[in-house]
């Protein structure tokens, strides 16, 4: 049997603005092979027929609409730094996964950070990048080429120059994620600080 195509991203769309007549937005992004999978193991555990597997894909796509990447991913990241296309600097909000990774928005703002991998560029590595689009698309108007699972913290993000004509390295530009991931992360908080919090 040959080897299945990869599955295209499942996408939930709605229109939080549809009384102003508003585009409608892009809420989700996942990988329906992680739903599949979940709902294979399920059916094989409990003995599930086709449309009981069905369901369970169904609630499981439903929580995952609920908390997109919970737990794995921050749920918030900002990018600071950018001195040229301001409006990329900001909060971004976990609106689900691209190429495994996390998909995020600018809130009130088609500004996406979203990773794209080296088959889609058409080149040996892949790049985390801010984007209007959340396309499988190399463009945009920042990029990074740093492999790492979240885009917190890395260094060597390019900025479109004025004008348009190529891309310079901004040193000072990064991306920042909040505080309760990273002690969420670490599986423990300090016992410094967790020893304040009980005197408090």
């Amino acid at each position: 049997c040959e080897e299945a195509e990869a599955f295209p991203e499942l996408r939930l769309y709605g229109s939080r603005h549809a009384a102003a007549g508003g585009e409608p937005e892009l809420l989700l992004a996942t990988d329906p092979s992680e739903l599949l999978s979940g709902g294979a193991v399920d059916a094989e555990r409990y003995g599930y027929d086709e449309e009981q597997t069905g369901f369970a894909i169904f609630v499981e796509a439903m929580f995952r609409t609920s908390s997109p990447g919970e737990e794995r991913f921050p749920n918030s990241v900002t990018v600071t730094g950018s001195p040229r296309s301001t409006f990329v600097n900001g909060e971004f909000t976990l609106i689900g996964t691209s190429n495994g990774r996390p998909l995020y928005k600018k809130k009130n703002n088609n500004v996406y950070l979203r990773w794209l991998s080296p088959s889609q560029r058409g080149q040996t590595k892949g790049a985390w990048l801010l984007s209007d689009t959340p396309e499988p698309l190399d463009q945009g108007w920042a990029f990074m080429e740093l492999d790492q699972l979240v885009p917190v913290g890395g260094d060597g993000w390019k900025l479109l120059s004025e004008g348009g004509n190529g891309f310079r390295l901004e040193t000072g530009m990064t991306v920042v994620n909040s505080e309760d991931w990273a002690v969420r992360e670490s599986g423990r908080e300090d016992s410094s600080t967790a020893s304040t919090k009980s005197e408090l």
